[in-house]
């Protein structure tokens, strides 16, 4: 399911920004019996190219982050960030779908100002596009 290989991604892309470095995506660490492997491509793709392209996120993120220093952004939030933006940038789910699954993912694994935020930077993001 779509939704278990969004969290995966940004299990991962998480792990990635704390660590500062890009690692391999170990399936085994989740629950596969959710993870079909249309899935499992999905979420390394997005993985990737969240990863390839994380200096562009960051610089897109602080530029819709009016009066707000990018260190000081919780990490959670800017992993959430930088794989809605790369997943609205590749197209392949519809708009509202990607924020909407992001924001859910905010609200389990962050703070409701941290949703707040996210929604405010991502519906940023989709007016400059």
């Amino acid at each position: 399911m779509r939704t278990y290989a969004r969290e995966v991604a940004f299990s991962w892309v998480y792990r990635d920004i704390m660590c500062n470095e890009k690692g391999d995506l170990d399936y085994n660490l989740f629950d596969q019996t959710k993870l079909d492997d249309d899935d499992k491509i999905y979420a390394s793709t997005l993985v990737n190219d969240c990863m390839d392209n994380i200096e562009s996120y960051r610089q897109g993120i602080s530029d819709l982050s009016r009066d707000f220093s990018l260190d000081r952004v919780f990490k959670i939030d800017l992993a959430l960030l930088v794989m809605a933006m790369c997943e609205l940038d590749s197209k392949q789910a519809p708009v509202a779908v990607v924020i909407n699954e992001t924001l859910t993912l905010a609200r389990r694994f962050s703070t409701d100002k941290s949703v707040s935020y996210i929604n405010g930077v991502l519906s940023n993001y989709v007016k400059q596009k």
